[in-house]
């Protein structure tokens, strides 16, 4: 099996500067149902902290939208 990895770059800066916490790399710290360490706010996919891929970010939205 061959797992292509392409690279990305974690576009959590907004996040960030409305006081989310996030990993060395730019991932957002979450909880179990994906709402970040601002009251309100969710992040799920490439810029949580996790498995980054697609069918991931669709299981974790499920999650963050039954939460909220």
């Amino acid at each position: 099996m061959l797992y292509p990895a392409l690279g990305l770059r974690h576009a959590s800066s907004l996040a960030t500067a409305m006081g989310a916490k996030a990993n060395d790399i730019g991932q957002l710290e979450v909880s179990a149902h994906f709402e970040s360490t601002v009251p309100g706010l969710y992040a799920v996919g490439d810029v949580a902290s996790g498995l980054n891929q697609i069918n991931v970010a669709a299981g974790q939205a499920a999650v963050a939208a039954t939460d909220i």
